[in-house]
């Protein structure tokens, strides 16, 4: 049982109509501090019965109605309506959405609804009774509550188990039988009391009896008495009598004039009142339409104050606009002169600015004439520290170029030795690489075919088995929504078995006769026959005289049940004989006015039954008005909704009950129901055999370790790829190596030559230098 909506009018801080829709997506309400999230959980506690004002933070009722700002005036009463799905019919009651609203007004009174029927607060209680739902359940935890809950205050969390667990009801259930046990206990009391009383009284009656005894007899004597007093008198009136006969026959021929003359007079008073009768008519059209004009000018009243409250709004909202756009009017005025000030300041500063940058520019140049004058006379100076150290380590640079090409030429010669080493060492491990590279390769290039494989039979797999898991999720979801309807489809089957088992609504006689062997197998007028949805609240109210009646055969069977509820106390019941209703002829439709029993569905054997109760009867989808009532006086129509029979100058109406519609079909909904049934549990039984095999090979397909193996292969992939570029690097740095030492070795030769020809010259250089 899910909660999805909640709507707040004039409680607390809802001044406007709030409607909160708790979709499957929203887990929770949240905001800041003094939004009215306790508002809102208050308002639930209060819908669900809670009385405690301080349970609710207020000190007292009245406080709960929006009391009004200086902006907005206080409300007249507080409303709050809780919406709840019973798919899961864990509510007793037949409805598959279940409202509860309490309302309290100002003067003081509340009242509380389920489904827009007043109520009581009891039956509140006793509808969400172990439903784990309350003003007081463990669904409403606030703050405060959590610390109770931690230390056990008060027993506090025995309750949440105990309403967890179910037997709060039964608690409840044991508590209302003590009081009651300890109101018989009191009333067993009161029975002694009056039983003492009573002996008390017990002497005084029997003096009463004695009393009467001789009463008794006395009135014998009396009754003597008095018969012989009324023979004397008798004789006595007989003479009268005989007096009177002969004045009343002459008196009889005075009234036989009489009668005449009265018979005159009563035709004339019977004209009188025909006339008065159409101008009662006539005066009652007038008081129609009067009636009809009062509505509409009451309409056009309360949309007028609607109006006026609309405008009145406006008004207010448009002065609040106003104010706000002369504060930010004044706001800018503001800002624009704090700008025009920052505008000057800067102008300054960049006057300011612009000199210092000239004085700077002015000491720069004298600055720079200075500069070149010294530079001048520094380097001159370094010219002649230059030229000396120049020729000095000149004759040094030379002597050290000297030694360090002969110690040059000395180190080439052994390079070249160990160089010619090496380079034959490295040709050889090079061959030996290029073999190795060449079976590494070969193996790369099978490992590679089998990783590719196995690549594929892992997407194979992997495919198959999202296919296969989106089909198992598909059949998840259908299953899931069959077992739904077949909740729900057994569910309403229970509920309308018990409506037709115990007879709901029914008469104690009906019951009586259902359950004797006379009405096993006699139907009711509401079981035989069976219409459209739509038609069910009009064809019930109309009929609703008769549904109650047993359909029978023969006079006998109904006399039969007579008898037996005669005999055994039971009341009256009402019984139709089938075989007394004739066939009538088939109406046609009256414009769009169609006639009452095509709309119906029945036995043949029952239809000349249906057709003589519904004779006549017409049903109005659009109203009842128009229907030509002079041309078909004996008609009578029904609105399609059921809130309207207009018949033979008679017309009934009103608003149509939530149970109104819920009598007829009974029996056929039964085994449409049960048709219902069996197919979907077929249905389901070929989607289980579905999602098992389904689930089989997924299953399957999971235990298909790939992944494993694969990993494997590529692992060995990678080590042998590894290797390959490490022979490729190898092989690569060996000969870069190789071809570096052969031009190396030319180039030890150019160097050596190049350095005895460089060490001749600088003898040469040395020479000079000394001199110099």
């Amino acid at each position: 049982m899910r909660l999805t909506s909640l709507k707040i009018h004039g409680f607390k801080s809802f001044a406007e109509k709030t409607v909160i829709n708790f979709n499957k997506n929203i887990t929770g309400v949240v905001g800041p501090n003094g939004c009215g999230k306790s508002n809102v959980i208050d308002a639930i506690r209060w819908v669900l019965g809670e009385q405690r004002t301080k349970a609710l933070r207020s000190d007292k009722m009245d406080n709960l109605i929006f009391n009004g700002t200086k902006n907005r005036k206080s409300s007249n009463r507080a409303e709050v309506i809780l919406t709840f799905e019973n798919n899961r019919n864990l509510l007793p009651t037949e409805f598959s959405t279940v409202t509860i609203a309490r309302v309290l007004y100002r003067s003081g009174e509340s009242e509380y609804r389920i489904n827009d029927v007043s109520c009581r607060l009891k039956d509140v209680t006793s509808l969400f009774m172990d439903t784990g739902i309350s003003n007081d359940s463990y669904a409403i935890i606030e703050l405060s509550m959590v610390n109770d809950i931690l230390s056990d205050k008060d027993n506090v969390r025995r309750k949440l188990f105990e309403q967890a667990a179910g037997i709060s009801k039964y608690k409840k259930r044991k508590r209302e039988t003590f009081n009651k046990l300890n109101a018989t206990e009191t009333d067993l009391e009161r029975v002694e009391d009056l039983l003492a009383e009573i002996e008390s009284n017990l002497k005084n009656l029997e003096k009463q009896a004695r009393r009467a005894e001789r009463y008794i007899k006395v009135k014998e004597g009396y009754k003597e008495a008095s018969l012989s007093l009324s023979t004397n008198k008798l004789s006595h009136y007989k003479d009268l009598f005989d007096e009177l006969k002969s004045k009343n026959e002459d008196q009889a021929t005075g009234r036989k004039d009489l009668e005449v003359a009265i018979a005159e007079m009563e035709s004339g008073i019977e004209d009188d009142k025909r006339h008065l009768n159409e101008q009662q008519e006539i005066m009652s059209d007038h008081r129609l339409r009067l009636n009809n004009h009062v509505d509409k000018l009451r309409f056009e009243e309360n949309s007028k104050g609607l109006l006026n409250e609309k405008v009145k709004y406006l008004f207010e909202k448009k002065a609040t606009l106003k104010q706000d756009i002369e504060e930010n009017s004044q706001a800018i005025q503001n800002n624009k002169r704090e700008l025009e000030s920052l505008n000057e300041n800067l102008i300054e500063e960049e006057n300011a600015l612009e000199n210092l940058i000239n004085e700077l520019n002015s000491a720069k140049d004298s600055n720079s004439e200075i500069k070149e004058q010294y530079l001048a006379k520094k380097e001159q100076l370094q010219d002649y520290e230059d030229e000396y150290k120049r020729a000095e380590y000149e004759v040094f640079s030379i002597e050290k170029e000297i030694a360090i090409l002969n110690n040059q030429k000395e180190n080439i010669s052994n390079e070249i030795g160990q160089s010619r080493l090496r380079f034959e060492s490295k040709q050889k491990e090079l061959n030996g690489l290029r073999v190795n590279q060449k079976v590494v390769a070969a193996d790369s290039d099978k490992l590679k075919k089998e990783l590719q494989e196995l690549i594929t039979r892992k997407d194979n797999r992997d495919s198959e088995l999202n296919e296969s898991q989106i089909n198992l999720d598909s059949l998840r979801e259908q299953l899931i929504e069959l077992n739904r309807d077949l909740d729900s489809k057994k569910n309403e089957y229970k509920l309308t078995k018990s409506l037709v088992d115990n007879l709901d609504g029914y008469s104690n006689a009906v019951k009586f006769l259902k359950e004797s062997d006379w009405g096993g197998q006699m139907p009711l007028l509401a079981d035989i026959f069976d219409c459209d949805d739509e038609y069910k609240v009009t064809i019930e109210n109309y009929l609703k005289p008769y549904l109650e009646n047993y359909v029978s055969v023969e006079v006998n069977d109904a006399n039969k049940a007579i008898d037996l509820l005669r005999v055994s106390d039971k009341g009256k019941a009402g019984f139709l004989i089938l075989n007394e209703f004739k066939t009538n002829a088939e109406k046609s439709n009256i414009g769009e006015y169609v006639p009452a029993s095509k709309v119906i569905k029945v036995d043949n054997k029952y239809k000349n039954l249906l057709s003589s109760l519904l004779d006549n009867v017409y049903v109005s989808k659009n109203g009842v008005e128009t229907f030509p009532y002079t041309d078909h006086p004996d008609a009578s129509v029904l609105s399609k909704s059921g809130d309207i029979i207009r018949k033979n100058g008679l017309i009934k109406g009103g608003s149509v009950g939530a149970f109104e519609g819920k009598s007829i079909g009974r029996v056929q909904n039964l085994e449409t129901l049960e048709k219902d049934i069996a197919s979907l549990e077929e249905e389901k039984a070929v989607l289980d055999e579905k999602f098992q095999s389904q689930k089989e090979k997924v299953q399957s397909l999971k235990s298909i370790n790939i992944n494993k193996e694969l990993q494997n292969k590529q692992n060995e992939f990678n080590k042998n790829q590894n290797s390959l570029i490490s022979f490729d690097t190898r092989i690569q740095n060996y000969e870069t190596f190789l071809g570096e030492n052969e031009s190396n070795f030319t180039a030890f030769d150019e160097k050596i030559s190049n350095i005895n020809k460089q060490v001749e010259e600088l003898s040469e250089s040395l020479e000079d230098a000394n001199n110099k």
